[in-house]
């Protein structure tokens, strides 16, 4: 077993230092979950608070069920569900576990970084994939992919690799076992992991912006193509692979600099075309509030869009 994890420490640690505006410390904290994460991994499970062991085998079914997609993927004979929409303001996580109860049949969307599996997380930083790879063993999905993955034990994957394709790339991870609470909590070991599906598309970076007559930025014309694109990636994936509940995010929304009334008008386009609209029976957008983000924050503008939801 790994040594013990103290989230209270660790949660005092990491205000005392967004107190101070100490941001160094900051990312060393969250690097430091992550080295447990991998430790948890490999060692195969930990002890929880009560001192209880708590098993997180080695997962061969995960690896070997992944898959990365680097080409456009066909469309999609219609289905008729009455597809739910909202937004949930708060976790993805959180939303996800109080949506699957055990199902197989909900994903959640890997906000990716499409040229490194995992983002900076090595380097300690923020964004949602950081944050699922710290909280799971979602790393042993998504290393298969690159050069380093033998360092993890995992066997590297014939074929694709990173960089994900820039306009058709994304990946498939099947039940991921999440084994962590939130950051806002202290990243704790939970007494029972649970399992979730994850889809992994990467979104513009940085896209050129043009102001409409109101002064609010929009994505350049000659881009909103490949942004549908994208979207179209993850709803063609979770399709194939059988998911009908979408736990979905404001894509691109933070530090990659993508306006949220643009982004959730177009998701909306999206789901409306025919090969989507009622394709799935559930969509919700968990969305927290970005450090990153401007003007009213990522939430209202989805809100506007999709409507809000309890869960």
């Amino acid at each position: 077993m790994v040594p013990d994890w103290n989230s209270q420490q660790w949660l005092a640690a990491y205000r005392a230092a967004l107190r101070n505006r100490d941001f160094e410390t900051v990312r060393t904290l969250r690097k430091s979950v992550f080295e447990h994460t991998v430790k948890v991994v490999l060692n195969g499970g930990y002890r929880d608070s009560d001192g209880e062991a708590v098993s997180v085998p080695w997962d061969e079914e995960l690896i070997k069920g992944t898959r990365m997609y680097q080409e456009e993927l066909p469309r999609l004979s219609p289905k008729r569900h009455a597809t739910a929409f909202g937004v949930y303001h708060g976790d993805c996580l959180e939303a996800a576990r109080m949506l699957s109860s055990g199902h197989q049949d909900t994903a959640v969307l890997n906000m990716a970084n499409r040229q490194n599996p995992g983002g900076g997380v090595h380097q300690g930083a923020g964004a949602q994939e950081e944050y699922l790879f710290r909280c799971s063993n979602y790393f042993i999905s998504l290393y298969q992919y690159v050069h380093y993955a033998a360092l993890y034990g995992v066997p590297p994957a014939a074929g694709h690799r990173y960089p994900m394709d820039p306009n058709y790339g994304g990946c498939y991870s099947p039940g991921v076992t999440v084994f962590r609470g939130l950051e806002e909590d202290g990243y704790p070991l939970l007494k029972t992991p649970w399992k979730i599906n994850f889809i992994a598309v990467a979104a513009l970076n940085h896209p050129d912006l043009v102001l409409d007559a109101d002064g609010e930025p929009w994505i350049a014309e000659a881009l909103v193509p490949a942004v549908k694109n994208k979207m179209r990636t993850i709803l063609r994936i979770a399709a194939e692979q059988e998911i009908r509940v979408l736990v979905m995010g404001a894509l691109g929304c933070g530090a990659f600099r993508n306006p949220p009334g643009h982004v959730a008008s177009l998701f909306k386009e999206v789901f409306d075309e025919p090969e989507f609209k009622g394709q799935f029976e559930k969509v919700i957008f968990a969305i927290k509030e970005d450090l990153n983000a401007r003007g009213d924050g990522n939430v209202a503008p989805f809100v506007r869009v999709f409507g809000e939801i309890k869960l």
